[in-house]
């Protein structure tokens, strides 16, 4: 929740774009970076856009999934000593559409890779069949004290090869 002196201080915090516009110009930025695989759901206030793109990965191309959620922006807003709790709804978008833009140009002029600038947003199926996102699965695995506990192994320095094979006669 930000005061009116923070909220002011915000990027697009005087914004007349309404947030309809602004997500069809998100639809366009997304078109305009080759992504034509676009979906948006909307459950009571939230709203969920999901899309795909070929990634390649150590040399291989990859359809991956990436899941953003526009922040919900809050302010105090106060009339004759009272004070009432005003959603920005046009701002957040503006804010959304701001954090998406500088990403995926940050792939695209070389600065970033795919995988460093969107990881966290990367769709993944959990053990149990459900989906998570990369960064939804690592905060959990942070809260519960379980990160020390993965196995990583580096796969790109690896010298040797385990093979699994059996003597035939």
């Amino acid at each position: 929740m930000l005061d009116a002196k923070e909220f002011k201080k915000m990027p697009y915090s005087t914004t007349d774009v309404s947030w309809q516009r602004t997500k069809g110009e998100i639809d366009g930025l997304l078109y305009d970076h080759g992504i034509d695989k676009i979906q948006w759901t909307q459950e009571g206030d939230q709203v969920r856009l999901v899309f795909a793109m070929n990634v390649e990965v150590m040399g291989f191309e990859k359809l991956i999934a990436f899941k953003f959620e526009p922040v919900r922006v809050f302010t105090y807003r106060g009339l004759k000593g009272r004070k009432t709790k005003t959603e920005m709804k046009n701002v957040a978008w503006r804010l959304f559409w701001w954090h998406l833009k500088s990403k995926l140009e940050a792939v695209k002029y070389g600065l970033s890779s795919v995988e460093v600038e969107l990881m966290s947003n990367i769709i993944h199926k959990l053990p149990d069949g459900s989906d998570s996102t990369i960064g939804e699965t690592m905060q959990h695995l942070i809260a519960e004290d379980r990160l020390n506990g993965l196995a990583l192994e580096d796969k790109r320095d690896s010298k040797s090869v385990e093979v699994d094979a059996r003597v035939v006669q």
